[in-house]
């Protein structure tokens, strides 16, 4: 589908909702090339592109894991609780540290 010209104006919404799907789910877009619009590829993201939504990532992961923290050390917490905070934070600290394997694999690049 990639190269698809489809001409303006627009005759068939449907065609054109149907092509637009397509395109989400598989890494294209519709691009609107003056008379006529054309389904292209997305380009691939920069490394530091890459490396923001990691770091985004990476935020998220330290908020949970201080909830967990704050969960952990709460004496109002049931110890089956606090148990399972413990869990969620190892899980946390696995997947940070993958991510930051993955940002220094592309700040290498």
């Amino acid at each position: 589908m990639i190269g698809t010209k489809i001409q303006k104006p627009i005759k068939d919404n449907f065609y054109y909702a149907t092509v637009a799907k397509w395109c989400d789910e598989n890494n294209a877009h519709i691009e609107d090339k003056g008379e006529y619009y054309e389904v292209v590829r997305n380009s691939e993201p920069t490394a530091d592109e890459q490396i923001a939504v990691l770091e985004k990532q990476i935020e998220k992961i330290n908020i949970d894991m201080l909830r967990d923290i704050l969960i952990i050390d709460d004496d109002e917490q049931t110890t089956e609780r606090k148990e399972e905070a413990k869990r969620y934070l190892a899980q946390k600290k696995i997947q940070k540290n993958d991510l930051i394997e993955k940002i220094n694999k592309l700040r290498e690049v």
